[in-house]
């Protein structure tokens, strides 16, 4: 109720005292109305109070393993959520942070509470380490899902994939990835659950593709074919000294910034 008075624009304007009656008199009309789903009716899950009591009833297959996971890891707690690209192909490109990664980890207020997730690949676990050393935090979780392919190998070319595959999502795609984008989202499935149920900041040290897809996720786009695992937001060119910073936004989601870390002092980009 706190969330839903401070971020619906229904209760704009309202006192909080006046915003609490006014959503406690909707809940009553909700419980008048509403009818219980019951065990006949088929297989369900039920949520009480956000995650706080889960009630399931016949489910199996992707209902259990995937969905019922995502519920339970859904949270109110406000965090940014930031995200860094490195090079797959460029193993010397961070010898060392630019300076301005030391200037933005010194005027972060929550430095120190940045939960660190990296791939496995060693220019991702450099940088990663890097950050943790300067934040002074704990070191960074090694996620093999955040790896090119999940495996820590690069990319296949394009010429391993066949026809329908390129007409169907893209040769310059196929080309940089090498990977079904559909086999892209499911193995970052992990990824997301452990993004919604922290309630600790997050940076995902990762390689192009896998932040491309985190963040289409992150930016929920309209895109049919991006909903239907078949497509990721390509109007988004990462560079290795962009910081991507996620956080809350009103009415729910997140809206995005980006940090220029190449500056001396580093800015916020559009």
């Amino acid at each position: 109720m706190d969330f839903k008075i401070t971020h619906s624009a229904d209760f704009a304007g309202l006192e909080p005292a006046e915003a609490y009656k006014d959503l406690a008199e909707r809940i009553g009309h909700y419980e008048k109305s509403y009818e219980t789903v019951r065990q006949e009716e088929g297989a369900y899950i039920k949520l009480f109070n956000l995650r706080a009591t889960a009630h399931c009833s016949n489910i199996f297959g992707r209902m259990s393993k995937s969905v019922l996971p995502y519920l339970l890891a859904l949270h109110s707690v406000p965090r940014p959520i930031y995200m860094l690209v490195v090079d797959e192909a460029d193993e010397g490109a961070w010898a060392s942070l630019p300076v301005g990664a030391t200037r933005w980890v010194q005027a972060c207020d929550h430095a120190a509470e940045i939960r660190i997730l990296s791939s496995t690949m060693p220019q991702a676990l450099e940088a990663a380490s890097e950050f943790a050393a300067l934040a002074q935090t704990a070191p960074p979780a090694e996620r093999a899902q955040l790896s090119p392919l999940g495996r820590g190998t690069a990319s296949r070319p394009a010429s391993n994939r066949s026809d329908s595959f390129s007409s169907k999502h893209g040769e310059k795609y196929a080309e940089r990835f090498g990977e079904r984008v559909v086999n892209l989202v499911a193995r970052l499935e992990p990824i997301v659950l452990e993004m919604e149920a922290s309630t600790q900041p997050i940076l995902l040290v990762a390689h192009e593709a896998s932040v491309r897809t985190l963040r289409s996720f992150l930016l929920k786009p309209q895109s049919p074919a991006i909903a239907e695992r078949e497509r990721v937001d390509t109007s988004f060119a990462p560079s290795p000294t962009t910081l991507l910073e996620f956080f809350p936004s009103a009415g729910g989601g997140f809206a995005e910034r980006m940090h220029d870390l190449a500056a001396a002092c580093p800015r916020q980009l559009v």
